[in-house]
């Protein structure tokens, strides 16, 4: 985290799991799952998800969808949804794959975003 401090002067991270990890024990599935879903209501904070590790971890995939179904709602989560390392891109390009799929299918049963007046404003 102290890098992206450092290099990344226009992002505010926020990691609500690691102050989790002091507290709660991640070996009893109770206090784990406390942690992730309390950790899953901060992404209604954020503007941007930024990913960082050399893979998208099983809890970074709670946040990836949640992220996209409570936030973008719908909307193409490129812009919002940031892979910044080559792992995290390989992973994400193929989640992406699935979200344009998922995406047109919403526009199908429910016509355009609540966020736009017309589809084309949706770049897939």
């Amino acid at each position: 985290m102290a890098d992206i401090i450092r290099t990344e002067s226009d992002a505010a991270p926020i990691a609500p799991y690691l102050t989790y990890l002091e507290i709660l024990d991640e070996n009893k599935p109770e206090e784990r799952a406390r942690g992730m879903a309390m950790n899953l209501e901060q992404l209604a904070t954020v503007d941007e998800l930024r990913l960082y590790g050399d893979r998208i971890s099983a809890g970074m995939w709670k946040e990836i969808e949640a992220f996209a179904d409570t936030v973008l709602a719908g909307m193409d989560p490129t812009p919002y949804i940031l892979p910044m390392t080559e792992g995290t891109r390989r992973d994400f390009s193929e989640w992406h794959a699935r979200a344009v799929v998922e995406a047109e299918r919403y526009r199908e049963e429910n016509g355009p975003t609540p966020q736009c007046a017309t589809d084309d404003h949706i770049p897939f």
